[in-house]
């Protein structure tokens, strides 16, 4: 390209637009707001899209270069001219492009007025773009357990009852699977573009085995749901929580009846367009694919923590079978003659040590089982925490990708349906405008559904620092125990020149 793109030889225009998106002159120009800057100009989305990527600010920092490129673009393009790879080439002069007045244009970028939204972070403005909620944070939102009412209700069919307690409310309920599932549903219902987590499936006839399963499955779910930045605080998993009446799915579906989805009730949700930058998708693509990677492997370390813990349970199983054995030897009766021994003391000498170790191998019976539950509680069920997030995530994705116009539109349904009942006909024009605002909406969630997952990335830390010092901790044990049973091992050798069979 043979325009020269320095900031003393671009036009006035070109750093008046650089000024006011990089007043201090960093190195890096904010992407949202360079976003906002292209959308400004009206442009059809392929052509904006074809801007991001022949400006070079597709991937990577938006630079004072990539901004300069972007205006050249739009001015060409505003033009009627296509643009292509090599449209920048050979051109002598940076064309203007037509942009809205200076006070017009501050708005439309959120820097003025009653709409400004604080883009510097450090300035301790909220901006409704940024998830601002840690893992810790999220974390001390509650602590859910769930666990079984042991006596089975019921008189002719019986079912699982389950006991669930709720730090933050203090509270402890009683709850049925039915009792999730309706939860559930009101969540999906009412959060659409959340990652709503998945339930355990429900089974006719089940085993204890089963039963234990949904059990610890539950418990994640309510976490996630509890410690969700948006879900947690919606008063339906209030009524989950701390309701004791007889019937809370009826209480649930009485809340829900007139209560509308997200889209109606954010604050945020009619200024969504300017919350999304035109790389948005590009961006979204790129993150769920290397979170699609993160679960590939999360799950590969589940099944190799699963038969940690396994290992562990047969370990704890093996020793008691070895504390069984040996004292089966050691109570054999002895011969009433020495025919068969010919005087030889090693059996009875053996016999009295099996005897002294029996005692000795049930705090390691102990250790190896301790070993299981600290590997299974701290390990693999945070494994599984995580895994399923990823799961809801990738469900709102697929949600958003195949199957949000189709949920939009049904939602649009149910608001029709109530405004024909009390005004007549409804305006297709706003129904189309409705559609937009609720597809920006939806990208605007993911975008923050996205950032959150991001944030358990925190987990993973505090999961690896549990594996070791687990494992460290154990093995530690499990050794000191095993050299504490030297000295009685040491009895069954008949004299010192014999050697131990290695």
């Amino acid at each position: 390209m043979s325009v020269d793109l320095s900031v003393g030889a671009v036009p006035i225009l070109y750093k008046e637009v650089h000024s006011l998106l990089n007043p201090n002159d960093r190195n890096e120009i904010d992407r949202e707001l360079f976003g906002r800057l292209l959308t400004s100009t009206n442009l059809p989305k392929t052509t904006l899209d074809q801007v991001w990527e022949y400006a070079g600010a597709k991937q990577g920092p938006v630079t004072p270069t990539s901004l300069y490129r972007s205006l050249a673009l739009v001015a060409i393009a505003q033009q009627g001219r296509q643009l292509d790879e090599k449209t920048l080439l050979n051109l002598e002069v940076l064309p203007n492009p037509s942009l809205p007045s200076p006070a017009e244009l501050r708005e439309k970028l959120g820097l003025t007025g009653r709409k400004m939204m604080s883009l510097d972070l450090k300035s301790g403005g909220s901006d409704p773009r940024i998830l601002n909620t840690s893992y810790a944070q999220m974390v001390a939102q509650d602590t859910i357990r769930v666990a079984l009412v042991p006596e089975k209700k019921g008189i002719i069919l019986k079912h699982v009852v389950y006991e669930v307690s709720s730090q933050r409310y203090q509270s402890r309920v009683e709850r049925r699977y039915n009792d999730f599932v309706t939860l559930f549903d009101i969540l999906v219902q009412r959060f659409p573009y959340r990652a709503v987590p998945q339930l355990p499936p429900k089974r006719a006839m089940a085993d204890s085995h089963f039963i234990e399963e949904r059990r610890r499955a539950l418990r994640r779910f309510l976490t996630l749901v509890a410690r969700h930045p948006v879900l947690g605080f919606d008063k339906a998993v209030n009524i989950f929580l701390t309701f004791s009446g007889t019937d809370v799915q009826a209480r649930l579906k009485e809340y829900c009846k007139n209560v509308p989805d997200e889209f109606l009730t954010s604050e945020v949700a009619r200024r969504s367009d300017e919350l999304v930058s035109s790389d948005t998708t590009v961006q979204f693509a790129m993150a769920r694919e290397q979170l699609r990677q993160v679960y590939i492997c999360l799950s590969q370390l589940r099944e190799a923590t699963q038969r940690m813990v396994d290992r562990s349970k047969m370990a704890a199983v093996d020793i008691l079978v070895v504390s069984k054995e040996f004292a089966t030897l050691s109570n054999i009766s002895k011969l009433e003659s020495d025919w068969a021994t010919g005087g030889n003391d090693a059996w009875n000498i053996v016999q009295r040590a099996l005897r002294s170790l029996q005692s000795l191998l049930v705090p390691i019976h102990e250790a190896h089982s301790e070993q299981s539950l600290h590997e299974e509680e701290e390990v693999l069920e945070e494994l599984n925490l995580f895994l399923d997030l990823l799961v809801a995530y990738k469900a709102l994705c697929d949600r958003h990708e195949s199957g949000v116009v189709l949920g939009h539109h049904k939602a649009i349904n149910r608001m029709v349906k109530k405004s024909s009942n009390s005004f007549g006909a409804v305006d297709p024009m706003k129904q189309a405008q409705e559609l937009e605002h609720r597809t920006q909406f939806s990208l605007h969630c993911v975008h923050l559904e996205s950032q959150m997952v991001y944030a358990h990335m925190e987990a993973l830390g505090g999961i690896t620092r549990a594996l070791v010092r687990i494992q460290a901790n154990g093995h530690a044990k499990l050794g000191a125990l095993w050299s504490s049973m030297a000295p009685a091992v040491a009895t069954m050798v008949p004299n010192a020149g014999t050697q131990v069979p290695q």
